[in-house]
């Protein structure tokens, strides 16, 4: 119980009998909560109806000591990090906390004692802080397309295990709304975390992965994701082309895959071994078309005179190639037929040359 007088200078003199908690006059309780990242600066809030008459307000942290905030004396308190204040009317009241701790959570009760009423009026207001601390999410970043995503997220917060609202997302997008299911404490006092699997997909590639709590506080931790795809490469060059012997010819081959493969020609040098086939720099096109890469290989092949079959393959790992179907560059029969008959030309003109040479 504690004795307030008032200053010696009034005319006369009000006795207020206070018990914390549970005044002589009428009183009227009104709880709200006040949240709060730890190490920022929290408002502790309360709100009366306005008064012109001058006031106190005894602000009594979990049932300890009291800090009193006077209107005829507003820049005078004894708080440390705790700074009491309120606006001209005295409608609202507020405890500033700097550099909150999660020591600075709990019951924050301020009763305002209006001195202008002969007996004075009294109101009581319960603001409940909650501190929660910043929030820690693992989870593994690099993931092969369609295997599970699995993820932990972790916070401090002094909440009730219930009342930790869990919120996943990927990118922008708030997908997973993880609310009501269970929390598992791993301190029972202020630690809760949650647990997650889902699906990759190409989306989410070099999306961040992520999980919130109070909304309002903003409070959150984002990772990138890298989704992993095997490479793809198909062949779109007609199969079984029929081309000029030593003319230019192309292979095209559309390839894809994360990171984006890399693609090479391959020949057919016999019925079963393939080997690569060397293309000059100058003579392969790339055209990027969303997350496909279409790849252009110009041969010139003066040395082949037969039909050759080519395939691509294409590679985005260490051990492991994909490959196209195959298609043939067919010559044509009559192009075999002349080029035998200008071969046999060839020969007989260097032969007569030779034989003027001699004579």
């Amino acid at each position: 119980m504690h004795l307030l007088f008032m200053d010696s200078r009034v005319p006369y003199l009000y006795i207020l009998l206070v018990q914390w908690g549970s005044l002589v006059h009428s009183e009227h309780h009104v709880s709200t909560e006040t949240l709060a990242i730890a190490g920022s600066t929290a408002n502790v809030t309360c709100h009366f109806e306005p008064t012109n008459s001058n006031y106190k307000i005894a602000w009594v942290v979990n049932n300890g000591s009291a800090l009193i905030y006077e209107s005829m004396h507003p820049l005078e308190h004894d708080g440390d990090r705790r700074r009491p204040a309120a606006d001209q009317s005295g409608s609202k009241v507020y405890l500033e906390i700097s550099n909150v701790t999660f020591k600075d959570a709990g019951s924050y009760k301020c009763q305002r004692y209006v001195i202008g009423v002969l007996g004075g009026t009294a109101e009581t207001r319960v603001n409940t802080l909650h501190v929660q601390g910043d929030m820690q999410v693992e989870v593994d970043i690099n993931v092969t397309l369609n295997d599970p995503i699995t993820a932990e997220c972790c916070v401090r917060s002094t909440k009730s295990a219930r009342n930790v609202p869990f919120v996943w997302f990927i990118g922008s997008v708030w997908s997973v709304n993880d609310k009501f299911g269970e929390t598992v404490p791993t301190d029972p006092n202020i630690t809760y975390c949650r647990h997650i699997s889902i699906n990759s997909e190409l989306r989410f590639h070099d999306k961040f992965f992520g999980c919130s709590i109070s909304s309002e506080l903003n409070v959150t931790s984002t990772k990138p994701l890298h989704i992993f795809s095997k490479a793809i490469v198909i062949l779109i060059t007609r199969r079984d082309t029929n081309r000029k012997a030593a003319k230019d010819s192309a292979i095209r081959c559309l390839a894809n895959g994360i990171p984006p493969p890399d693609v090479q020609l391959q020949r057919l040098s016999n019925e079963t071994e393939w080997r690569n086939h060397y293309v000059e720099e100058q003579q392969i096109e790339k055209t990027e078309d969303g997350g496909n890469v279409l790849w252009n290989f110009h041969i010139i092949d003066k040395q082949y005179r037969d039909d050759v079959t080519y395939r691509c393959i294409a590679n985005n790992t260490n051990d492991e190639f994909a490959h196209s179907s195959s298609t043939t560059l067919t010559v044509t029969q009559c192009e075999k037929t002349c080029d035998s008959e200008n071969q046999r030309m060839h020969i007989v003109i260097i032969v007569l040359k030779l034989q003027l040479c001699s004579d």
